[in-house]
């Protein structure tokens, strides 16, 4: 559970947690959220409404979703909620508040950047002087993103991860310690093609689909 800060109101202390500390801001991915109230002698309260909000996302309970909704705790003092993430990265506060007492909490919601580099953006269209393409992925909280799968593709030519491969106008390779993952682009062999070959680097997470695009 994440830390979370209490303002006592009167005689109730109204705490809320989440589950995860960060999610991808992708509009579908959720925390889930657990609401207490207590008594000055840290004892649950039954019956209470508290209504959680957010600053950032969506909150859900039951069929009502929201920037905020109203719960009610059980036999034991607490009740449940659900984060939505957005589909904007930032910090979302969350807050409850009910009989005199209000909790928050944060998450983080990530976002992700891809960029693709190549290196030369010419070359001849004589089947085999390669452009590297590099593609360095990065997220909005902890900066490159290693060991994860980027998909190429390319209009033009072919596509090889080591070379002598067998080349493909698609082909996946893993993103490195600094966030890169790269592939060799290998023109036409037939000389009457000439032309500018768009390649597309592709990652997926969930159902946040980041793409990036170069020309050679």
């Amino acid at each position: 559970p994440m830390a979370l800060t209490v303002t006592p109101g009167g005689s109730v202390n109204v705490n809320v947690s989440a589950d995860h500390k960060s999610l991808t801001a992708d509009g579908t991915s959720t925390a889930g959220l657990t609401v207490s109230c207590l008594d000055s002698a840290c004892k649950g309260l039954a019956s209470q409404t508290v209504t959680v909000s957010t600053s950032l996302g969506t909150v859900k309970a039951g069929t009502t979703q929201g920037k905020s909704v109203t719960i009610k705790t059980n036999s034991s003092g607490n009740g449940a909620a659900t984060l939505v993430a957005d589909t904007t990265p930032g910090t979302a506060t969350i807050t409850a508040s009910g009989s005199g007492g209000t909790g928050s909490t944060t998450v983080t919601m990530r976002g992700y950047t891809l960029k693709l580099v190549a290196e030369p953006t010419s070359v001849p269209a004589d089947g085999h002087t390669p452009s590297l393409l590099t593609a360095t992925l990065e997220d909005t909280v902890s900066g490159p993103v290693s060991a994860t799968t980027i998909e190429f593709t390319t209009d033009k030519g072919t596509l090889v991860v080591t070379p002598g491969d067998a080349g493909s106008t698609k082909v996946t390779n893993t993103t490195g310690t600094l966030g890169a993952a790269m592939v060799l682009l290998i023109p036409s062999t037939t000389p009457t093609t000439p032309g500018k070959a768009t390649v597309t680097a592709k990652f997926t997470k969930g159902t946040l689909v980041t793409t990036a695009t170069a020309q050679v």
